[in-house]
């Protein structure tokens, strides 16, 4: 894994999105309605790793990606988030 240091190395313009929950009026149940920009920001792409596995029957094909940001408080960052 390469590590950033430098700014120069944050060549990537990403916007971090969270999603807007609704409640269903039939079943009462929670679902994403929509998504606004939590957060903007510039970081550096790597790709991680390729694999193929066999899901559902079929063979799939599954990449990896990590993106490098700037810290920004980790507990603000949610799994929910795009």
């Amino acid at each position: 894994m390469r590590r950033v240091t430098r700014a120069g190395q944050l060549d990537r313009h990403i916007t971090i999105e969270e999603p807007v929950y609704s409640i269903s009026d039939d079943t009462n149940d929670k679902y994403v309605s929509s998504w606004t920009t939590y957060k903007s920001c510039f970081s550096a792409f790597y790709h991680k790793q390729s694999q193929e596995v066999f899901e559902s029957g079929q063979m799939v094909a599954k990449d990896t990606f990590e993106f490098k940001i700037w810290y920004y408080d980790a507990e603000a960052v949610k799994m929910d988030m795009r």
